[in-house]
């Protein structure tokens, strides 16, 4: 059985098979339609994100003060 790629090229020269691509668009389609949902269901509750923890030395703060 003979299956034909098809590549893409990026700036670098670097070659990719096309459906590198596609799923990486198809994949990030998801996730912006997940968060919104996410989004709309936090709204709907009244629930809020927490913030994020600071990070300082190049290691994350941990949450609760300590």
């Amino acid at each position: 059985m003979f299956t034909s790629v098809f590549f893409y090229q990026e700036e670098s020269g670097q070659l990719y098979p096309l459906s590198d691509l596609r799923e990486g668009v198809r994949v990030r389609a998801e996730r912006s339609v997940i968060t919104a949902a996410w989004a709309k269901i936090e709204a709907e509750l009244g629930w809020c994100r927490l913030p994020e923890p600071k990070v300082e030395n190049g290691k994350r703060a941990r949450r609760g003060g300590a």
